[in-house]
């Protein structure tokens, strides 16, 4: 891979803020997400949630920290309700979160996690009332494509998990499929109100969407993972998390399920943040966030350098991530000590603590958008040298293929099917390679057009030979001259 194709992600990775990430990181992210939440039960025992959350999706499942920590705070957001906001000045944050898995099949167990997921905030909603505010709703997954804006229309508010997301991304390329990114976005940043025109045309709408949306793929999907898709705000708005090494495996085993037990305990922490009459959160300012929104800004600016780059974009939304993180956090920790926010406002402040936190642990899913686009870049160069290869094989073939070994560049396009830039350095590799030996202009007398190009194989001793045995086969003595001269019919033998 060229160093070009690299220099926005390079530029990331140099700067201060940035840091390499490996396994003991992400183990050391959640011993602090298990130490944040805690109480004093009855019993005097203390009581920590999050870690409860871990060991449901970890002790009987050989998932790695970094994919429990993803599920776990998928689950913390699905938890949330649509009216329990991060404010600020410019814009309300919600604290709905979009996560997209990238794992093997069969050995990264989405399907596992995914299952454990659904488990257990199907145990919220059934410790809640029937009222829709505080309900968890699960949001059906089985559609392609547009009909999700339809699902949306009557069902606004919930959790997805979409087991399979390539195809729905793939769909996206369909030309009548072209705007639903769009209206993605807007859902992501629940707008009051998001109109969709389907494919018949019709006017379909969703009011106060709410969606907290699991996507999981393997890396297969990389090629649909196309630079618009980036570019224009669809997967700047997800967390990626990329489950590609086998951290440990735990053989079939017998005995107590005891994920039951954790599952249980979990549950409190999730129907108190439910339940919470907390209506909006507001962080404080900490040195470590001012430094991190100097370290945006020094990304951001430097993003007008390169208007293509697919990289810079995502940098607009990590400060958004830190306050989603963050107050989801802040308020599963307030809802389970009881704090109901400060005086009549129900407003509780993200404590400092949190907020460093929360950009932690946004700088290690920085790294997982860099890994991703490193391998999207990879699998899309990969396939663009695979193609250039086929068609230079087919080109060569379609010289052998010739009786006179002399083809005109047009010719050429019109067999393949291609431009003249694309063309361009396939000729050159083979010029290169020395299985073309030159090339000349041929002018048309009676016509008085333009030369065309004209390209020579490896097989004549001298541009004499080809030229005789061009003409020869075209029967053209007359009508051509090379170079300006006119042509002497050939009387040698080929």
């Amino acid at each position: 891979m060229s160093t070009r194709k690299l220099y926005d992600l390079e530029f990331i990775k140099s700067h201060a803020m940035s840091k390499d990430v490996n396994k003991k990181d992400w183990k050391s992210i959640s011993l602090k997400l298990q130490n944040l939440v805690s109480k004093k039960g009855d019993d005097g025992l203390e009581m920590k949630p999050i870690k409860n959350l871990y060991k449901y999706f970890m002790d009987t499942s050989d998932i790695s920290h970094k994919m429990a920590t993803t599920a776990i705070l998928y689950v913390l957001s699905a938890t949330t309700r649509r009216d329990q906001i991060v404010r600020s000045v410019q814009a309300n944050k919600h604290l709905n979160l979009w996560v997209m898995l990238i794992g093997q099949s069969s050995n990264s167990r989405k399907t596992t996690t995914e299952g454990r997921i659904k488990k257990l905030l199907k145990s919220v909603m059934d410790h809640l009332p029937e009222e829709d505010d505080y309900r968890v709703n699960s949001i059906t997954s089985n559609f392609t494509g547009p009909a999700i804006i339809n699902v949306l229309e009557k069902n606004p508010r919930g959790y997805l998990i979409k087991s399979e997301a390539s195809r729905f991304i793939k769909s996206f390329k369909r030309e009548f499929n072209q705007e639903l990114p769009e209206a993605m976005c807007q859902l992501y940043d629940c707008d009051d109100k998001v109109e969709y025109l389907s494919r018949t045309r019709d006017l379909e709408t969703v009011d106060n969407p709410y969606v907290v949306l699991w996507g999981a793929t393997t890396p297969y999907a990389y090629e649909h993972f196309t630079d618009d898709l980036f570019m224009q705000g669809f997967f700047q708005r997800f967390l990626f998390c990329l489950e590609l090494e086998k951290e440990r495996y735990d053989p079939l085993s017998f005995g107590e399920d005891i994920s039951q037990k954790h599952k249980e305990f979990s549950s409190e922490l999730l129907n108190a943040m439910r339940s919470s009459t907390i209506k909006t959160l507001e962080p404080t300012g900490t040195n470590t966030w001012i430094n991190y929104q100097n370290y945006v800004r020094d990304v951001t600016m430097n993003s007008y350098e390169d208007e293509r780059s697919i990289v810079y974009p995502y940098w607009g939304r990590v400060s958004e991530f830190v306050l989603k993180i963050a107050g989801i956090l802040q308020l599963a920790k307030s809802s389970y000590l009881g704090i109901e926010g400060y005086g009549d406002t129900g407003v509780a402040m993200v404590q400092e603590q949190t907020l460093d936190l929360a950009i932690e642990i946004v700088q290690m899913y920085e790294q997982e958008f860099l890994a991703l686009i490193k391998k999207v870049r990879f699998v899309n160069e990969s396939a663009e040298v695979k193609t250039d290869r086929n068609i230079l094989e087919q080109v060569k073939s379609y010289f052998f293929g010739s009786e006179e070994r002399v083809l005109s560049h047009p010719d050429l396009l019109t067999n393949f099917d291609l431009t003249t830039p694309k063309m361009k350095p396939i000729i050159q590799t083979l010029i290169e390679s020395e299985f073309l030996s030159f090339t000349y202009p041929v002018r048309n007398i009676q016509r008085g057009s333009a030369p065309k190009l004209y390209y020579v194989t490896e097989s004549f001793a001298n541009e004499e030979a080809a030229q005789c045995m061009w003409f020869l086969s075209k029967d053209a003595r007359d009508k051509y001259k090379c170079d300006g001269k006119l042509c002497v019919p050939c009387t040698n033998e080929i």
